[in-house]
């Protein structure tokens, strides 16, 4: 019988991680969209694609300028580069800055602040560029370092409403629409998801979008609508992954359904890890993720150029910058959402080329063909065209090369893969998991199966200790050493109630009793749970960080302590009652013995530190989850270190 649970219970098992895999595979393949209630108002007005530039236009997006009072001039002084060489040549409709406008960061990178000096810097930067480069309109919002330690939109230390190019606009959120010469009209959209009471560091990296910023959202989405845009622009400070919704109304992705592409930043991309963080959503909507100008120094050129979204992400100081417009990249076509259709009736392949300086020679390559030369056909932008077959590439996958050179010799090689046909995009695992997964219940599904990692194998254990003692089962044998060795090991903790308990209701408590008090915003107090923050005044932040840090915190302190002290019971359980290594307990490896716990509680001591520079010392005095666990786990290791006989007599009759 026990047999056939056991079969059970493991088939069942399977079947639950096979439907979660399938789930995630779902959410993360996306299918052709033909969707009606996804196109674009209007897609016509549209000129053939062959050497005319009426229909063009051309714009900048930057993220992540992190400017600071305090270190890395250099990065201002390339932002003013930016603005008096790069947007002067490339000469955009308008720029787009996408949150952590200033860095709000001391010097020694662990107090968190708005500082006035900052964002005046901040002002002084987008005016140049306005009055210098004559860039008409320079669109901005708040990310989450320009949120810390402000407690609501109106605090007097919120200095976005005094010095954000779109200050005018309280509730963040705004839309912006843009003429090109033809009349054809596009939308930008703001979102801004900042928490309404911007914590101090650790706490304030996931955005938040509740019913009433989603219902401002729809209403501009709504109003565009009525405008009859060409297209639709989304941008934001956070990933839509990155966005915690909560209320009735859907989220962002849904709200935005219509949009041609949302553009972020925030991820700084993984630290180089993911440098192309692209992807696709089921709405057809693109998802594109901008790599920071505080440490690389990148920008965004896009164009649209008759319906067709182009773009190329560059770094700072490369010349010339090319964008491939005819035919579009194969990742950022979208059907359901541009005059696609036009790509195999053109005439012309379309380039456009920037750079503060002349163009001296420009060539196209498609596939394994021969150099062709290209010629400027753009009188108001620089449209290079070269004539071409699109009934020779209808089918499969191709490549088109571009190389430019300007008069100062410096050459660029662009590379892009097109299809004319209905051949798919293919997106990094890496990129779709980091933009399509939500973090909020990703983080939520690693606090639990830690909580579970970290209770359920020991419930386990006892319950087949009891079952031994019974006699409803024999002792177990394992053959493989190394398995029966850390097996015995977790048995002989797992045996005794001095350890388990105690280790069992502190993981326990983690779940749903306060981790910390602390001073999260100024001088105003909040106690935290796993499951949200509840402030003095009775206002209640759902979690969203928080189950990610506390998810880390078991992994890191929970599971190195379990093995930690079930070395040591396991050691005393070899003294006691196998009589192996009791003389050899010299004073040498009796200090060596330490070094597992003295290096734990260093490492988790420095940790507290980390939350008394960001929070105050009330964060230290009243932490039951950090600060006071360090004093039950060297309590736990000194129970282990003295165990004696009368405590692991349950190991001896299950064990042995």
């Amino acid at each position: 019988m026990s047999i056939v649970r056991s079969v059970f219970f493991l088939a069942l098992g399977v079947l639950a991680i096979s439907s979660m895999c399938i789930m995630i595979q779902n959410h993360l393949t996306v299918e052709s969209v033909n969707d009606k209630e996804n196109l674009q108002p209007s897609r016509h007005h549209v000129l053939s694609l062959g050497q005319e530039d009426d229909d063009v236009l051309v714009f900048v997006h930057i993220s992540d300028l992190h400017i600071s009072a305090f270190t890395a001039k250099d990065r201002y002084e390339q932002l003013n580069e930016f603005c008096n060489i790069n947007l002067k040549a490339i000469n955009p409709g308008l720029v787009i800055a996408s949150g952590d406008l200033t860095d709000s960061v001391t010097p020694d990178n662990l107090v968190v602040d708005q500082f006035i000096e900052e964002w005046a810097m901040y002002k002084a930067l987008y005016t140049i560029c306005q009055n210098v480069s004559s860039v008409p309109h320079w669109l901005d919002l708040r990310g989450n370092h320009d949120n810390f330690n402000i407690n609501g939109y109106n605090s007097p230390n919120n200095y976005y409403p005094k010095f954000g190019s779109q200050r005018l606009h309280p509730s963040g959120s705004y839309m912006t629409t843009i003429e090109t010469n033809n009349k054809t009209k596009y939308a930008f959209i703001a979102v801004d998801a900042t928490l309404d009471i911007g914590s101090k560091r650790l706490l304030n990296f996931v955005g938040q979008l509740d019913d009433t910023r989603l219902l401002k959202l729809q209403e501009l989405d709504q109003a565009a609508s009525k405008l009859n845009v060409n297209a639709t622009i989304w941008f934001g400070h956070y990933p839509s992954s990155i966005i915690l919704t909560y209320g009735i109304l859907p989220g962002l992705r849904h709200v935005a359904a219509k949009g041609i592409a949302y553009l972020c930043g925030h991820l700084h991309t993984f630290s180089g890890l993911i440098p192309h963080m692209y992807s696709n959503h089921h709405s057809g909507m693109l998802e594109l993720e901008l790599a920071d100008w505080k440490h690389n120094r990148m920008y965004r050129v896009a164009v649209i150029d008759q319906g067709l979204f182009s773009f190329a992400d560059i770094k700072h100081k490369t010349w010339p910058v090319i964008v491939v417009t005819n035919p579009k990249p194969l990742l950022t076509v979208q059907p359901s959402k541009e005059p696609v259709e036009l790509m195999a009736t053109s005439t012309h392949i379309r380039i456009f080329i920037f750079s503060p300086l002349p163009i001296n020679s420009c060539e196209v390559k498609l596939d394994e063909g021969s150099w062709q030369p290209c010629k400027r056909s753009g009188q108001k932008h620089p449209l290079y065209t070269a004539p071409w077959q699109p009934e020779l590439y209808s089918k499969g996958l191709h490549v088109l090369q571009v190389r430019a050179r300007d008069s100062s010799g410096s050459e660029m090689l662009s590379k892009i893969e097109f299809a004319l046909d209905d051949t798919k995009p293919r997106f990094p695992l890496s990129a779709r998991l980091t933009l399509m997964l939500d973090f909020t219940t990703m983080s939520k599904v690693l606090f639990a199966v830690s909580i579970i990692l970290c209770t359920l194998p020991f419930c386990i254990i006892r319950r087949l200790q009891l079952r031994i003692i019974q006699r409803k089962m024999t002792v177990l044998r394992i053959r493989t050493s190394c398995i029966r060795l850390w097996v015995r090991k977790f048995w002989v903790f797992a045996s005794i109630n001095r350890l388990l308990f105690p280790f069992l209701a502190y993981t326990v408590y983690l779940t749903f009793g306060p981790w910390f008090i602390a001073h999260f915003v100024q001088d105003r107090v909040g106690v935290l749970f796993v499951w949200g923050t509840l402030f003095d005044d009775g206002l209640y932040l759902p979690g969203t960080t928080t189950y990610f840090y506390c998810a880390i915190h078991v992994i890191f302190f929970n599971m190195l302590l379990v093995i930690i002290l079930a070395h040591t019971a396991d050691v005393r359980y070899q003294e006691k009652i196998l009589k192996k290594g009791t003389d050899s307990r010299t004073m040498c490896r009796k200090i060596t013995s330490c070094f597992p716990i003295s290096i734990f509680l260093i490492f988790h001591g420095i940790t507290c530190l980390i939350f008394w520079q960001s929070y105050g010392y009330l964060s230290m005095l009243v932490n039951p989850a950090r600060s006071w666990s360090l004093i039950l786990a060297f309590y736990l290791w000194l129970t282990a270190k003295r165990l004696d006989t009368p405590q692991l007599t349950l190991a001896v009759k299950t064990w042995n």
